[in-house]
């Protein structure tokens, strides 16, 4: 193309110096440039994205029942460790803050609990407080349980008795559709306080995996 006098670009680029070169480019190349660039960051992060990306063996719920400051790691990276598998590609995911529907299962949640028994690990009161919060979490689990996005529930009276009334547990073992945490190492290794059970979800995708889980937390 010609420009200035008939001169083509390529002359006109040959006759500038330093800068000025410079600054032509950047003129009538700025944007092909641009977009080639922001070509080549899309692909790198994507491509750094897919490489880092954990597999997830088990996905783990805390319902209704508050989450330790040590428990993370105890309910993920020890279990991950304690069966051979390497914390950088593998992972536990852990959801907290879910609770049951509200008023769910009440009655029947005081046939879990011993006399004098009550459940400190319980979310206190979170209707009262913050209704919103409250109905959002309700809501976040049932949404979860029908996407079947659940394995594990770590639980307290009210929950349990949620879960058992909907039939959401798989048996253990011919025995009971729980286990009791309470004189477990790892509760006290956690620092959970009040009554914790732990049980299957019935729509479990990784049932194998979650039942050696159970055993996992069921040593003593």
């Amino acid at each position: 193309m010609a420009e200035n006098g008939g001169k083509t670009s390529a002359q006109i680029f040959k006759e500038l110096k330093g800068k000025q070169k410079a600054q032509f480019i950047y003129d009538y190349y700025k944007i092909p440039i641009l977009l080639t660039l922001i070509t080549l960051l899309l692909f790198f992060t994507t491509l750094h994205s897919v490489l880092s990306r954990k597999e997830e063996i088990l996905t783990v719920a805390l319902v209704n029942v508050h989450t330790p400051e040590n428990a993370e790691h105890f309910l993920g990276e020890a279990y991950l460790q304690k069966n051979g598998y390497s914390t950088k590609r593998q992972t536990v995911t852990l959801m907290d803050q879910l609770l049951v529907p509200s008023g769910a299962a009440r009655a029947v949640s005081a046939n879990h609990a011993g006399p004098g028994e009550s459940s400190s690990a319980q979310v206190p009161s979170p209707e009262e407080t913050n209704p919103e919060y409250a109905y959002a979490a309700q809501m976040k689990l049932v949404a979860t349980l029908s996407a079947k996005e659940l394995d594990v529930v770590l639980m307290d009276e009210e929950a349990l008795a949620y879960f058992e009334q909907n039939k959401a547990l798989l048996p253990l073992d011919h025995r009971h559709k729980y286990l009791d945490l309470t004189d477990k190492a790892l509760y006290k290794k956690a620092g959970f306080t009040g009554k914790v059970y732990a049980g299957i979800v019935v729509n479990s995708t990784h049932h194998p995996e979650a039942e050696r889980y159970l055993k996992y937390l069921e040593e003593k």
